[in-house]
């Protein structure tokens, strides 16, 4: 096995896992900045079944060590008996198998809880759910931490599982209607119901279920789901989600990969759970409701998406839409989570990303367009954001659109 150079890591996981693209971009990125790593792609389309002890899995001889974001509702001992016939070390990233013959590195479900309360709070909610897949033990891990917080927080808590695999489907809905403990946590708990489902999917089949009761949303029932993904963002009404930080965990999780690599060892000494938090929750229409689409709101979004990444200030921006500027401020952030310099932030720095990204213009004339006269005050700020120069990201994005098109991601 190789340290640094020409090393082999693979990647596992179904491929209808919605965020497996950006744990993929995580372990890119890392490789990019550490010497000759191959990404192998070992993706299946398939759940995992039982699992005997004459399987052995895809990665046996192809690899100097995996990265794992695979769950497994059977065994545990079995799943890594399995894993260990790979005979390479191994680091899963995603939290629903906690053993100590695996290192861990996920998203810490404290940190998922905490955000989503804090938004449940702040919109008014009365009473609070966790609901998830009764297979996942990260489920549990993080319905265990939104009830540890609000009972700090002296707010009662109830969870409830679902059994079985949830898509986000109609036929999902309708299936949960013979889920009659849910029907009547739903009917029966105060209302607002700030519900915390443990992904968009679920997050989504709530949302079908809570129409075909008649239920409003957000009224009777706010809905946060988990990942951001174009679920959440797509769904009609669009649903609030807590975005996770997949790209950090897997990056950071080939760097465990690497040390057990260089030390030729396949399990770490005891215990090995590293947790990642999650700092940023997206509000929408399962939260927010009506405030979504005012009209007001609509017109300053509209107003900062057209004109954000000049780098206006909040002041001359509140002029311009006829509302002072402390109301605009307090509103804006009332309706939207954060404050208008933010959004404005956000819209230089993505207008900033995809001129680097799609065009070859001067660094100094993207600079102007999104509000800097000069390149070393732009430079500052893309760094401080980015965390990296405007001339590091372009050759980054370079450097991916090449890995796309060639074999940096090798398919066996």
């Amino acid at each position: 096995m190789s340290q640094g150079h020409d090393q082999r890591i693979g990647f596992f996981g179904n491929i209808r896992l919605t965020l497996l693209g950006r744990y993929l971009d995580g372990m890119l990125g890392y490789a990019r900045t550490h010497g000759e790593i191959t990404i192998v792609d070992l993706r299946q389309t398939e759940e995992l079944g039982r699992l005997g002890p004459d399987d052995m899995p895809p990665w046996r001889g192809r690899v100097d060590g995996m990265i794992l974001a695979a769950g497994y509702d059977g065994d545990t001992e079995e799943f890594l008996d399995w894993v260990a016939r790979g005979r390479v070390p191994a680091v899963s990233i995603r939290g629903d198998i906690i053993h100590p013959r695996l290192p861990v590195v996920c998203v810490d479900p404290a940190s998922i809880a905490a955000v989503a309360i804090d938004h449940l709070l702040e919109i008014g909610a009365c009473s609070y759910l966790h609901l998830g897949d009764a297979r996942a033990q990260g489920t549990r891990l993080r319905a265990d931490a939104f009830v540890a917080d609000l009972r700090r927080r002296g707010r009662p808590a109830e969870t409830h599982e679902i059994d079985g695999l949830i898509f986000g489907g109609i036929e999902d809905a309708q299936n949960l209607a013979n889920d009659e403990k849910l029907t009547a946590l739903l009917s029966t708990l105060p209302r607002p119901v700030g519900v915390l489902c443990s992904n968009d999917a679920v997050a989504h089949t709530l949302l079908l279920r809570c129409n075909l009761l008649g239920l409003e949303i957000p009224g009777d029932v706010a809905i946060v789901g988990v990942d951001n993904t174009a679920t959440a963002r797509h769904s009609v009404p669009s649903i609030t989600s807590v975005r996770v930080p997949c790209e950090s965990v897997a990056a950071r999780g080939m760097g465990i990969l690497r040390q057990l690599i260089a030390a030729e060892t396949l399990t770490l000494t005891g215990q090995s759970v590293e947790l990642v938090a999650a700092e940023e929750i997206v509000p929408r229409a399962t939260t927010l409701g009506d405030a979504c689409h005012d009209a007001s709101l609509a017109r300053w979004l509209a107003y900062i998406e057209e004109h954000g990444h000049r780098g206006l200030p909040t002041s001359q921006i509140a002029e311009d839409l006829g509302v002072s500027r402390r109301t605009f401020e307090r509103q804006f952030h009332r309706l939207v989570g954060h404050s208008p310099a933010e959004a404005i932030r956000q819209q230089r720095l993505e207008r900033a990303k995809t001129l680097l990204a799609e065009t070859v213009r001067p660094i100094s004339d993207i600079a102007k367009e999104v509000g800097f006269s000069e390149s070393a005050a732009f430079s500052r700020f893309f760094r401080k954001h980015e965390g990296c120069s405007p001339r590091e990201f372009r050759q980054r994005a370079i450097q991916r659109l090449r890995a796309s098109t060639s074999a940096t991601v090798a398919r066996p």
